[in-house]
Parts: structure tokens; sequence; C-alpha cells
């Protein structure tokens, strides 16, 4: 896992490269509390998040390379999957925001405490940039609505209103789930306090076979894929890759 691949030089698959980097480590930690273990993966944390660091446009953004983006919204066309409803560069750099703050709490985790300290600032400055550049068009998807609540990029004060505006998508779409294989397990987090709106939480753990999952999945998405292999198995091992990171 400290081997870091062609997609970690080219920057194009920033979710993947978080996942088995940052992700992966930090919730084995979190399960076990094997200091040994999360210092293993430790140098790659910080490899990984230091390479997107570099990447940050001067406003502190991720705009560059071409990235995936939440891939298989459901709103995207059969044609191009990576055609989501949510900007592609705030996906990555809301994804960036969260990479610093996994390595600043696998830091304290670690006893280093100057490390802590860089990637929380890390996260800090990169959250507001996303969120001074990409607030507004956040609170009209649910990915973006998703993201900013968990990964830390909506401010403190704004955090009522974008859980209320995720609220309001998810019944505008029926309580159907419109996020893409980034963003499925990001919204699972109850509605916020005094909201009365329906939590999207209970969507996919308790209905694996929720209509996201029915929908149908380009060639494309699963190269692999056996000419017996359904748009709903493709769908379903999605959403269990997905679920396995959570």
């Amino acid at each position: 896992m400290v081997g870091l691949d062609a997609d970690h030089r080219t920057g194009r698959r920033v979710h993947l490269q978080e996942r088995g980097h940052l992700a992966v480590p930090a919730a084995l930690f979190d399960a076990y509390g094997r200091r040994s273990l999360l210092g293993r993966h430790y140098p790659a944390m910080r490899a990984w998040v230091e390479f997107t660091a570099g990447r940050l446009d001067e406003d502190g953004t991720w705009s560059g390379n071409a990235q995936l983006g939440d891939w298989l919204d459901p709103a995207a066309p059969p044609e191009d999957p990576a055609r989501a409803t949510t900007d592609s560069a705030y996906v990555a750099t809301a994804f960036v925001a969260h990479s610093a703050r996994l390595v600043a709490d696998a830091a304290r985790g670690l006893g280093r405490a100057d490390d802590a300290e860089r990637y929380a600032g890390l996260h800090r400055r990169t959250a507001g940039a996303a969120w001074r550049k990409w607030g507004d068009h956040a609170r009209t998807t649910q990915t973006g609505c998703a993201l900013a609540l968990q990964f830390g990029i909506a401010p403190a004060t704004e955090r009522a209103a974008v859980g209320e505006a995720l609220a309001a998508l998810v019944r505008a779409g029926g309580g159907r789930i419109a996020t893409g294989f980034l963003s499925t397990t990001t919204p699972m987090a109850p509605s916020p306090p005094g909201s009365t709106g329906p939590s999207q939480g209970c969507a996919l753990p308790h209905r694996a076979t929720a209509p996201w999952t029915s929908l149908p999945v380009p060639e494309a998405v699963s190269p692999r894929r056996t000419p017996r292999s359904s748009p709903r198995t493709a769908r379903h091992a999605s959403l269990g890759r997905s679920a396995a990171t959570r």
C-alpha cells in the first residue's frame, strides 16, 4: 500500500487513492487501535496528501487533471458516466480536504503533534477554498451537500442550512438516492437537529435493492463484466465496494 501507482502521479482517481492510502489504514486503526499498523502506512498517507496539496491552484482548489468525479451519478448519461451533476473539481478538492483531515487524525494517534497541526491547517484552508468557490453549487445536489457535511467543507454556521438543503433534495427526488459511486456512503447521517426532513441514512443500510441499484450501467463502467452480468449486478457490486469503505 505504500507504493504509489500511475493514478497517484496523474491524480485522475483521487477518490480511489484516498480509499487505499488513507481510509483503509484509518479505519483499521479505529477498529483495532494498533498504532504499529497505522505507523506502517503513515508514510503513504502523508505522501498522497503532499501530492494532492502540490496540485492545488493558487485559490486553494484542485481544478486540474481529468477527474472521474462522482462516478455513476444516476443522472449522468449512459455513454458518459463521469458527467455527474456535481462539479468534479469540487469533489476532488473536497477529497483533498478530507484526506488532510485523515492524516491529521492519524498523526495525533501516533503522537506527531506538529504533523497533526500542519494537516489540520491544510484541511481548514482547502475546505474554506472549496466552500468559497462551490458553496452555492454544493447545495444543489445530494452529493454536494453530503460532501460538505461529512468532510467538514461547510462552515459550522452553515451546516444546518446544508442539511436542510439535502433533506429537501431527497424529498424532491421522492426519497431516491441521487448520488454516484463516491458519495453513496457519504450522506449516511441523520438529519440535522430540528430538521423535519427524512434522513438519507436509512436508504442504503436497510434497502439493498434501493432504486439506485436498479439503474442501467453502461458497459464502460465495468469492462471486466461477463455477458451474464446484469446492470443490477454491476450496481450492487459498486454498492458493496462503497459500503466496504465506510
